[in-house]
């Protein structure tokens, strides 16, 4: 009787495996296609001759989204002011997201896109320490191995391309690196808001976007950048048609970036995103053709090892039926962990079965009853 329960278990569990994978990889082919684009849409607005106004361009971006999210939970009969989690924990994730989108498009205007787009490529070792700190995540050596090795390729290649035509000043190396406080802080903020704080991923994507806006609009005012960018922007009337069509791919992709997240864990969306990075760099070296230096050929050997080694792991964790890094405080004693559901509307992608974004095997018994090892993840996810 064990064994034919066993044997019945055993194809749902290969079912489940093959599901998360397909998950994954439509969710990243969003990822790549959204965001490729929306970058490339940034640069054309970010390199128009005057154009100096990051902050306003900050304020703009978060309006459209605030609006698309709004639009998005009245389509989906839900209050559109409705939240699970409290006011102040989405003023947390807001504060940092405007730390890190504000300061992003700030940097773009002292750095060519190529040299913003290496050191952001940090972004990932940033996020891989504060999930470390912020929650407590273990990896194993081959997580820490792909992810030095993604960075690594994503800077050749940015290297390659600043090698050819280098625009560099020493404030924006400073203002990105600031963004990329705000990018860690972001990440898993966002994490626990949606994981522990059953904030639903439109009402995440209402109150980030809206409260970071609010903090934009403040600061145009207090540096006076309001009024000088309504000028610009009246003299030269298509940047209203720009900013809107950039914000509209740039929400594509965050939603499909904040399914990964909960879905996968914010490593491996993370991940997805600097492959991002080094697409984008590999389109613009296409449409404004460059030499081809050795910076370019080492950078497609280590992003292949890279991916080799984070499938690899993927794969067997998949297998395991386990997340990508662990909750530290794990007890071996503590046997596997029940399953966890999280019933959240899953409108967007018909697939109930995912893995958790983070495990949380062992600990003390709350954890345990909260969270699995593996979960029925049914997602709300929408977009930040």
């Amino acid at each position: 009787m064990a064994n034919s329960s066993a044997a019945h278990q055993q194809p749902e569990a290969q079912a489940n495996s093959r599901s998360q994978l397909v998950s994954f990889v439509f969710l990243s082919l969003g990822v790549l296609l959204f965001f490729c684009l929306a970058s490339l849409w940034e640069e054309s607005i970010t390199s128009r001759p005057g154009f100096r106004f990051g902050w306003f361009l900050t304020l703009v971006q978060m309006v459209y989204m605030t609006a698309f999210a709004l639009g998005e939970r009245w389509y989906h009969d839900e209050p559109v002011w409705q939240h699970n989690a409290s006011l102040s924990r989405h003023w947390i994730v807001a504060g940092a997201m405007t730390i890190s989108r504000g300061l992003t498009n700030v940097s773009l205007l002292y750095l060519n896109y190529p040299t913003q787009v290496v050191f952001k490529s940090l972004k990932l070792l940033t996020v891989m320490i504060g999930s470390v700190v912020w929650v407590g995540r273990r990896y194993s050596p081959p997580e820490y191995a792909a992810t030095f090795l993604t960075v690594c390729s994503a800077a050749l290649f940015g290297l390659g391309d600043v090698s050819a035509s280098p625009k560099f000043e020493y404030l924006g190396i400073v203002i990105v690196l600031l963004s990329l406080v705000g990018d860690s802080l972001h990440s898993n903020s966002q994490e626990t808001l949606l994981q522990d704080h059953k904030a639903s991923i439109r009402e995440t994507m209402v109150y980030s976007n809206l409260f970071s806006a609010m903090c934009c609009f403040i600061v145009c005012l207090l540096n006076g950048e309001l009024v000088a960018a309504l000028a610009f922007c009246r003299a030269n009337p298509v940047v209203w048609v720009l900013i809107p069509a950039q914000a509209l791919l740039q929400y594509l992709g965050v939603l499909c970036f904040v399914t990964s997240i909960q879905r996968f864990g914010v490593v491996l969306a993370t991940t997805v995103t600097t492959v991002r990075k080094i697409l984008t760099v590999l389109l613009s070296f296409f449409i404004y053709p460059k030499p081809f230096n050795q910076k370019y050929l080492f950078g497609i050997v280590l992003f292949f090892a890279s991916f080799a080694i984070q499938y690899a792991v993927q794969s067997q964790q998949l297998q395991k039926g386990l997340g990508i890094g662990h909750r530290s405080g794990a007890s071996s004693s503590g046997g596997a962990a029940p399953v966890a559901t999280v019933d959240d509307d899953d409108d967007l992608l018909d697939d109930e079965a995912a893995v958790g974004g983070a495990s949380y095997a062992g600990g003390d018994s709350k954890a345990r009853g909260k969270y699995a090892a593996i979960g029925t993840v049914e997602d709300d996810q929408s977009a930040v």
